[in-house]
C-alpha cells in the first residue's frame, strides 16, 4: 500500500477493527493455497478480494493494482504493436492471463494514452514463472513473451523494482482524477 501512496494520490485505510458496517473495501487475504490473485476494479456484488498467496512485496503491489482497477500490461488492446506473445508455450491455465481486451475496454490506450511500459508492476516478465504445481509456461529456456524484435525484459514483480512505475503512476492518478 505505501509503494502505491508513495507515487500516487491514493489513501489506504485499515478498516479491519470496524466490524460488519464498514461499507466498501477490500479484503486481503494469506492463503498460500489460493495463489495470488484479486479481482480487476471494484467488485459490489461479489465484494472486492485480494489473496497473497506470496507476501513479496512486489506481488502484494502487484495484486492492489488489480483491485484500483488495473489490467496486466501484456493484454492491452495495441500490445500487438509493441509484443509477441509466444502462446504455444502458455499452459491452458494461464492463456486467459495473455488474451488482450476490445479497444472499448481498454482505458490505458483509449483514454489516458499511455504506450506500452515495459516497467509497469502490471506487466508479468518475458521468462514467466514455471515452477510449482500450477506453472505458467511448458518450457522455462523459452520467454512467454518478447519485444517485437526478439528481446527480453525483465522481472519488475518478483526480482524487480518491486514497485509501480511513473505510468502506473499516472494511469491510477488519471483515472481516479487525484492528480
Amino acid at each position: 500500500m505505501k509503494a502505491w501512496s508513495d507515487v500516487t494520490k491514493l489513501k489506504f485505510i485499515d478498516v479491519s477493527g470496524y466490524g460488519s458496517g464498514i461499507g466498501t473495501h477490500v479484503r486481503i487475504t494469506f492463503n498460500a493455497n489460493e495463489g495470488n490473485r484479486a479481482a480487476v476494479g471494484y467488485q459490489a456484488i461479489a465484494g472486492q478480494y485480494c489473496n497473497l498467496g506470496n507476501r513479496g512485496v512486489g506481488v502484494a503491489v502487484h495484486e492492489l493494482g488489480h483491485t484500483i482497477g488495473m489490467n496486466h500490461e501484456q493484454i492491452r488492446s495495441d500490445r500487438d504493436n509493441y509484443i509477441k506473445i509466444n502462446f504455444n508455450n502458455i499452459t491452458p491455465n494461464w492463456k486467459s492471463q495473455y488474451y488482450k481486451v476490445g479497444v472499448g475496454q481498454d482505458a490505458l490506450v483509449n483514454a489516458y494514452g499511455t504506450g506500452f511500459d515495459y516497467k509497469s508492476i502490471m506487466l508479468y516478465p518475458s521468462r514467466t514463472y514455471c515452477t510449482g504445481s500450477n506453472p505458467i509456461v511448458y518450457n522455462c529456456n523459452i520467454p512467454a513473451m518478447t519485444r517485437l524484435n526478439g528481446s527480453e525484459w525483465g522481472d519488475n514483480i518478483y526480482n524487480g523494482t518491486n514497485k509501480p512505475s511513473s505510468a502506473d503512476a499516472f494511469w491510477v492518478n488519471t483515472y481516479y482524477n487525484i492528480q
